[in-house]
Formats: structure tokens, C-alpha cells, sequence
């Protein structure tokens, strides 16, 4: 026989080094780049925007200022000239803001994805051996987890050996 914490702590270790397999910390490598990636494309579409409504204002400026070269002129115009202008230097500044944002080192340095990943693993770990957090673990564990066998062994330790069936993804490290 093998007692019921014996198992859980198998089980766990199984379900560590699935958590620590390359293909996972591959995964989340990806992933962290790619937002990385949407995040940039989303300050460029930004960027993009900013200089397209630019050309809106000055496109209307320049009308303005055509009504007035031929004669056209008022106080109404005048204010509208103001305003346009207003935003037009509103936009400059934005635009020479995201520029520069856009070329300025990152402020945080932020740590190897691997790193981080490692991080939260160790979290994990904390949080499953915290005696408040050990019921949501289960209950986690047991929807990726929808069995677990127990068989004779006479090559591990103990001469029982576990085996663990459910998301093939998530099992992969065993």
C-alpha cells in the first residue's frame, strides 16, 4: 500500500516537472514575446493614427487659410484658424511624445522569461505547501488530472509506480 500523502507528493512532483518541461518554458518564451509584439505594433498603429489626424488639421488650415487669401475673411474665421492651429500643436506634441517614447530604453529591466517563469513555478510550489492554499490547488489539479494509477514497480524506490492521465500538454514533462 502507499499512503494517501505519499501519492499527493508523487503526484505533485510529476505535475512540477511537467510545469519545468522545455516545451512549456518554450511556450511561455513565445508568448511573452508576442505580447511584447502587440504592444509595439499597437504604439506604431497609435503613431500612425496620430500623424494622420495631423494631416486632417493641416488639410483644413489650409483651407482656411485659402478663404482668407481670397478675401473671405471674418471673425468666425479667425477663431477657427486659432482652434485649428491650437490642435495642431496639441498633435506636434503628442506625435514628439511617442517618438520619443518609442526610442527611449525600456525603464524596467525586466528578466529572462525564463527567469520569471521559474519564478512562478517556485510560487506554485509556496502556495501549494501553504495549508489554506492546498484545497484550490486540488481542485485545479483535478481538473487537469483525470487519473491517477498506481501499479507495482520493482524498478522505483518504493516498488509502486504512478502514472497520471489527463492533458497531454500539461503532462508532457513526465
Amino acid at each position: 500500500t502507499i499512503k494517501r500523502q505519499k501519492l499527493e507528493e508523487r503526484v505533485l512532483a510529476r505535475v512540477r516537472r511537467g510545469l519545468l518541461s522545455p516545451e512549456l518554458v518554450e511556450a511561455f518564451k513565445l508568448e511573452v514575446h508576442r505580447q511584447i509584439a502587440l504592444l509595439t505594433a499597437e504604439t506604431q498603429g497609435e503613431a500612425r493614427g496620430l500623424a494622420r489626424e495631423l494631416e486632417q488639421v493641416e488639410l483644413k488650415i489650409a483651407r482656411i487659410m485659402e478663404q482668407i487669401e481670397n478675401g473671405i475673411s471674418s471673425r468666425t474665421l479667425g477663431e477657427s484658424l486659432m482652434r485649428r492651429e491650437g490642435e495642431r500643436e496639441a498633435l506636434l506634441k503628442r506625435i514628439a511624445a511617442e517618438h520619443a517614447a518609442r526610442k527611449a530604453p525600456l525603464s524596467v529591466d525586466l528578466p529572462d522569461p525564463e527567469a520569471i517563469y521559474a519564478a512562478q513555478i517556485r510560487r506554485l510550489d509556496e502556495l501549494l505547501s501553504t495549508p489554506e492554499h492546498v484545497a484550490e490547488a486540488n481542485e485545479l489539479l483535478r481538473r487537469l488530472i483525470s487519473a491517477v494509477g498506481v501499479r507495482p514497480d520493482s524498478n522505483t524506490p518504493d516498488g509502486l509506480a504512478v502514472e497520471i492521465r489527463g492533458d497531454p500538454q500539461f503532462l508532457a514533462g513526465r
